[in-house]
C-alpha cells in the first residue's frame, strides 16, 4: 500500500508541513516537517530513485495538498483516519497539534512528551502512541 506526500498548514501559526501519510494504517507515518527538512528525509528514506519520482509528486500535493490521486486534498484524506488514540478518528487541527506542532513545541500544553523521548523512530512511536493514548 502507498505512502502519500502530505501538505498541511497551520491555520494559527501559519506554519506549512509535510509529512507521509500511510494508507495502510490510515495516519501520519512521518511526523510534519519543513520543506527542506521533508525533502532531506525522504532522499535518505527513498534513496536517488525516489528523488527522480519526487518532482511530480511535489507538483500534485502544491495542486492539491496530497500527492494522493484517490482524494482531492488532505482534507478529503483524512476524512476516515485513524491518527488518534486506538486508531480514533482525529480532527484536522489535532493531528497537527500531535504530529506537526508537538515536534517543534513540546511544552504546548495539553501535549506529553514523554513518550517521544522513549522511541527511537516514527514507527516505534506511533505503535505505543496508539496502544498508549
Amino acid at each position: 500500500m502507498p505512502r502519500y506526500i502530505c501538505q498541511v498548514v497551520d491555520q494559527t501559526t501559519n506554519k506549512e508541513y509535510f509529512l507521509e501519510w500511510s494508507s495502510v494504517v490510515d495516519a501520519p507515518v512521518t511526523f510534519g516537517m519543513p520543506h527542506d527538512q521533508f525533502m532531506a528525509y525522504y532522499k535518505e528514506e527513498y534513496g536517488e530513485k525516489g528523488m527522480r519520482e519526487l518532482p511530480d509528486r511535489m507538483e500534485r500535493v502544491k495542486q492539491f495538498g496530497t500527492s494522493s490521486r484517490f482524494q482531492e486534498s488532505f482534507d478529503e484524506m483524512i476524512i476516515l483516519n485513524h491518527a488518534g488514540k486506538n486508531g480514533t478518528l482525529f480532527s484536522k487541527e489535532q493531528i497537527i497539534k500531535w504530529y506537526c506542532r508537538r515536534k517543534e513545541n513540546p511544552e504546548e500544553e495539553g501535549v506529553s512528551w514523554s513518550k517521544i523521548h522513549e522511541e527511537p523512530n516514527m514507527d516505534a512511536f506511533l505503535t505505543n502512541f496508539h496502544k498508549s493514548n
